[in-house]
């Protein structure tokens, strides 16, 4: 009877081993890192029509800067030893291999913090500095380091920057968002408190916060330009534009909020607001997500078929409708679903743990399903689950469908912190993801370690991650059939595969009749694996076998 239970003790424990190490995808395809000594982070992404990455951020490091006497060979070195961070910029291939960087230097606090890519191949960067930043063409300068301003810029894929504009004034300015519609104008999204001076148009304050939404053209001029204001504080914080041209903004007020000729009040201390403009600036409508959550919203996204969503955050239960939306921890992450004709909320879903969820960046795929990517400390919390981070700050990328129903997310870090800023999809369909990372992160087969205090990241999600259907190889049609048997079949706890000999290592990839992967191992041929399947619920399993030579699919029944 003992050896009999200890038998069965060593299988349960070889089969949960096996499950806990096999029955996941691989996220990432690949990640990368990249730093100096001191403090590197990248803060936004967007893939160009050329199938490129580019990618902005800023530096801190010790910048050693060479010029000539006019006239003379006299060679001056001047070191800048301020520590204060640099604008970076950074192209990379789409196997994440670097093409150019550049450093964009100030004597100031020079942020780049919104990138948008172009159709033909130009990108925008849009940020904040103080004191003085040295582009190619221009020279940006403020009063002192102790007033910001606003700068823009446009760049090709070159790294040559086209041209840089700014905003004056008489205090501070920042920027807060930008996007760019198809026919490659920018939309900026702007904050200032007071007089603020942009090209030839001055304008003035009208209440103790101001934000300003604008189109530029591919030569930096504006072409038009809207301002609204909140009587305590107005945050703007994302924008985004659909295949019309309209043009969505969002943010979080305290107070009131004054657009175009829409006034509301906040129910609470903070609520989360949306707006709507066509290409021509009219606004068409203003909603407010209005509730005692201290509720806003931090990324907003159009999708090609329609489907408008904003990401965001609260801290607290509030009631939507009649539906009570319940908090999680300090701070719960969302997406909304919103009717982009009239502004109608359609639903919102929730992500939290015990500690803070926060979301970062918001995209859409071609399937109209929305991808949210951020952070989380110390769990996050998932039907009856829970997800522990690995340090003091792991990334998720979460993917919410059409409908409102979320999926699992996915979760990586090592035992420090990362920070995931930017996402993009590219031409193909691909997912990257950039931010920064403290000492060492592990993104599944990746370990990166940095060269300084913090080091940016840029990893592409696998495939399988993004569709949950098995990529077949590029010559399908041409594959031979590879005979193999599994047995039994139906299986109750463990389904036998016998693989016959293959030319190459074979992907084997186990999935539900919908196309959700279960479980995915590269093996190879000649061979008898055992597949754990006591865990499944029971149904019909599609078994993918396959190489660029060879393929098989075989139809599991789980019987339980």
């Amino acid at each position: 009877m003992f050896s009999r239970f200890l038998r069965a003790l060593c299988i349960g424990v070889f089969l949960l081993i096996f499950v806990q190490f096999s029955l996941r995808a691989q996220m990432f395809d690949w990640a990368v890192s990249g730093g100096g000594a001191l403090f590197n982070e990248i803060t936004c992404l967007n893939a160009g029509s050329d199938g490129n990455l580019y990618a902005a951020g800023y530096g801190i490091y010790p910048i050693v800067v060479t010029d000539t006497l006019a006239g003379t060979d006299t060679l001056i070195v001047e070191t800048d030893t301020l520590l204060t961070p640099d604008v970076q910029l950074l192209a990379f291939d789409a196997a994440g291999e670097i093409i150019w960087q550049k450093t964009i230097q100030g004597t100031g606090n020079d942020w780049a913090s919104y990138l948008a890519a172009t159709a033909n191949n130009n990108f925008f960067v849009a940020g904040s500095f103080t004191d003085t930043l040295y582009f190619e063409t221009d020279t940006l300068g403020t009063p002192g380091i102790s007033q910001s301003q606003c700068f823009a810029a446009l760049v090709n894929n070159n790294s040559q920057v086209q041209w840089a504009m700014q905003t004056h004034g008489t205090a501070t300015a920042t920027t807060a968002a930008l996007a760019a519609d198809a026919a490659g104008n920018a939309l900026l999204g702007l904050q200032f408190s007071d007089t603020l001076i942009l090209q030839a148009d001055t304008i003035t304050a009208t209440q103790n916060s101001n934000f300003m939404v604008l189109k530029l053209n591919q030569a930096g001029e504006v072409v038009w330009r809207r301002t609204g204001s909140g009587s305590q504080n107005v945050t703007l914080t994302a924008i985004t534009t659909d295949a019309e041209g309209n043009v969505y903004a969002c943010g979080y007020f305290t107070g009131s909020i004054a657009f175009g000729s829409v006034l509301y009040f906040a129910l609470d201390e903070t609520d989360a607001f949306i707006a709507k403009l066509d290409a021509a600036g009219n606004m068409l409508w203003l909603k407010t997500l209005a509730a005692m959550a201290n509720q806003s919203f931090g990324a907003v996204a159009a999708g090609n078929n329609g489907e408008l969503y904003v990401g965001g955050h609260f801290n607290e239960s509030f009631v939507l409708n009649t539906d009570t939306v319940h908090a999680l921890g300090a701070n719960t992450a969302f997406i909304a679903r919103y009717l982009p004709g009239n502004g109608t909320m359609q639903w919102l879903t929730t992500l939290g743990g015990q500690g803070i969820t926060s979301g970062n960046c918001l995209h859409t795929d071609t399937n109209g399903n929305a991808w949210l990517t951020g952070n989380f400390t110390q769990s996050l919390v998932v039907n009856s689950d829970t997800i522990a981070a690995q340090g003091e700050e792991d990334l998720f990328v979460w993917k919410v469908l059409p409908d409102g129903n979320s999926q699992r997310p996915y979760t990586a870090g090592g035992s420090y912190s990362e920070a995931a800023n930017g996402c993009t999809f590219d031409v193909d369909g691909n997912l990257y993801i950039a931010g920064g990372f403290d000492t060492q992160t592990v993104l599944e087969g990746d370990t990166l370690f940095s060269q300084g205090s913090f080091d940016y990241f840029l990893a592409r999600l696998n495939a399988l991650m993004l569709t949950g259907i098995p990529t077949q190889p590029a010559n399908n049609n041409n594959a031979m059939p590879l005979l193999v048997n599994v047995y039994p079949n139906p299986a109750k706890e463990v389904a036998n595969l016998q693989i016959p000999f293959a030319t190459q290592p074979l992907q084997l990839i186990l999935a539900q009749a919908d196309g959700k992967i279960v479980w995915q191992q590269t093996a190879t041929g000649g061979q008898t694996l055992q597949l754990p399947v006591y865990n499944l619920p029971r149904g019909m399993y599609v078994l993918h076998l396959y190489n660029n030579l060879q393929q098989a699919t075989v139809k599991l029944m789980v019987w339980q």
